[in-house]
């Protein structure tokens, strides 16, 4: 394992030796304050991105639970039809289940662009680092 300098990786993270020094003797100031915002900001961003990606799959499996129960209500999970009352239930059953897929894909759908909503922020931060 390789072995940082840890004087390297302060300097690399916080600027000038000179900016330090003031900053110690001064506070704070903006150029100092704005480096620890944007560090907190990625942090953040990339700490909601974990988390969301591992929640994606319980999203897509409520999708894929929500369309078997589409396919087995519309095939009357195997049961016969010998009723008006049977019908109606049949029609409840068919009705639900597909609520049911309608509202588990919107909560997929509205995840993922939360998700591209945060990464979209951390491509706005990585651009403006590079000019």
């Amino acid at each position: 394992m390789k072995k940082t300098n840890i004087f390297s990786q302060i300097m690399t993270n916080t600027g000038s030796y000179a900016q330090q020094v003031l900053a110690l003797l001064k506070g704070d100031d903006a150029a100092v304050l704005s480096v620890k915002v944007a560090r907190q900001t990625r942090s953040t961003l990339v700490s909601a991105l974990a988390m969301l990606s591992a929640e994606e799959n319980y999203k897509n499996n409520a999708v894929e639970t929500a369309t078997e129960e589409v396919r087995l209500a519309f095939l009357n999970r195997g049961n016969q039809i010998t009723c008006r009352d049977e019908e109606n239930v049949y029609l409840h059953n068919l009705t639900q289940a597909n609520n049911q897929l309608i509202l588990a894909e919107k909560a997929l759908r509205d995840h993922q662009a939360q998700m591209e909503f945060y990464q979209s922020g951390l491509d706005a931060m990585d651009t403006a680092e590079k000019k």
